[in-house]
């Protein structure tokens, strides 16, 4: 489930062109910036990106003052652009003739490679140019073909679809746009000789040609979108699908629907890639927030784990202090007693020794008073004001007593006794 300053976010990533081009005519950018957690320099990146046309500097004051002002329509995109054109059928019409058919310099050179290829195998002449389409007819149709390339250019090149290329010196030619190309290819198939007018066709590939086999006389048409393993495939042929004119009205559609669909596709590809950054970016927000939590939370951990100890230190100072104050009181009293002993045996006066030894066990016994080492200090060795101590420091000085030795182990204070951080805040 996504947190709330997600959502935000991913409802940005997914605002469709109509959606943000409606939202951006509705309410100021810096009011969108707001409702969907970006800032108003995105809102306006993103509208150029996708030709959105934005409200004009002084805009809403208009609007606030109450009067109609009229919105910029949202023009077409550029797919939508060439999908207007692309999908209106070619007009059927008679075919150009050769000589005007060979003004277009392409197909001048398509005729002629074909009136010279020597590649000439069951009947038919073979043609693989990385210029021209690959062609496979007999000679009797090679002008024929050439009209009906012609016708097929003239109709695709209307519509901006060239005709390029190969990018492989085994391949023919392709109808290529951006980066999507499909391949084209014009066949005349091989049928029995005595079935010429049958419908059952022999395709080119066929493992061996006999006599028997002779070309139909009719052209076929071929479309797909890769050479080898093709998603898309389509054909059609002269008689089966109809006459020549209509059979190339259905193949020049082809061509263009593919690349409409293809352009959609692209379209479609390029919002998929958008939304995905988007949402990586804000699986990437995420997860910096949710280490900020976890930094966080370990160094109230620590926090609390330092606190502690300076907690549990000043008590246990608090009662090493008290057992050396009572050994010193301890030592102090036997001293005294030493004295008073010594002194009633020997008519209330000490000896040198038992002089310097006194001052020796006095001067000793200092040692043992907390007093020695400045303690109790109110500040130093008293309560903590914990509401003075920043997470993570400075935290107050701890003192270094020695264990009394007769000084019992102290029990651990109880947890609920202590302040509490991190995860046991």
């Amino acid at each position: 489930m996504n947190s709330p300053d997600e959502i935000p976010t991913l409802k940005w990533a997914n605002l469709s062109r109509e959606e943000l081009y409606r939202k951006v005519w509705q309410m100021p950018r810096t009011q969108m910036a707001k409702e969907y957690g970006i800032s108003d320099v995105a809102i306006a990146k993103r509208c150029k990106k996708l030709k959105i046309p934005q409200p004009p500097v002084g805009y809403w004051a208009k609007v606030q003052a109450g009067l109609k002002i009229k919105r910029v329509p949202l023009p077409p995109t550029e797919e939508e652009v060439f999908a207007q054109v692309a999908k209106k059928k070619p007009k059927r019409r008679t075919l150009a003739t050769l000589e005007e058919a060979c003004r277009e310099p392409l197909i001048a050179e398509f005729l002629s490679l074909l009136k010279k290829s020597k590649d000439k195998r069951d009947q038919r002449i073979r043609l693989r140019e990385v210029t021209l389409p690959e062609t496979v007819v007999s000679p009797a149709l090679i002008e024929r073909t050439a009209q009906a390339f012609h016708f097929i250019l003239q109709e695709t090149e209307s519509v901006d679809i060239p005709f390029r290329k190969s990018r492989s010196s085994f391949e023919g030619g392709n109808f290529r746009l951006g980066r999507d190309q499909l391949f084209f290819e014009i066949e005349e198939e091989m049928v029995p000789a005595n079935e010429k007018t049958s419908t059952r066709k022999t395709p080119s590939y066929y493992p061996f040609y006999d006599s028997h086999l002779t070309p139909c006389g009719k052209l076929s048409f071929k479309i797909k979108d890769s050479r080898y393993g093709a998603q898309m495939q389509k054909s059609w042929s002269e008689g089966k699908d109809g006459k020549l004119e209509d059979v190339l009205i259905q193949v020049v559609s082809g061509v263009r629907q593919y690349f409409i669909d293809a352009k959609n596709k692209r379209a479609q590809e390029a919002i998929d890639r958008e939304r995905r950054r988007w949402e990586e970016e804000e699986r990437r927000r995420e997860y910096l927030r949710k280490r900020v939590r976890e930094e966080d939370r370990e160094q109230r951990d620590e926090h609390a784990k330092a606190v502690r100890k300076i907690i549990r230190k000043r008590r246990k100072d608090l009662f090493k202090a008290a057992e050396w104050w009572r050994l010193h009181q301890v030592v102090k009293s036997y001293i005294a007693d030493c004295q008073q002993k010594w002194m009633a045996a020997q008519d209330g006066k000490l000896s040198p020794d038992q002089q310097r030894w006194i001052a020796w066990a006095k001067a000793t016994s200092a040692e043992f008073s907390p007093s020695a080492r400045g303690y109790p200090d109110a500040v130093m060795d008293g309560p903590l004001a914990l509401d003075e101590i920043p997470i993570g420091g400075p935290y107050p000085d701890i003192r270094d007593f020695p264990q009394p030795p007769s000084m019992p182990k102290i029990p651990l204070e109880k947890k609920e006794e202590l302040p509490r951080y991190g995860r046991y805040y």
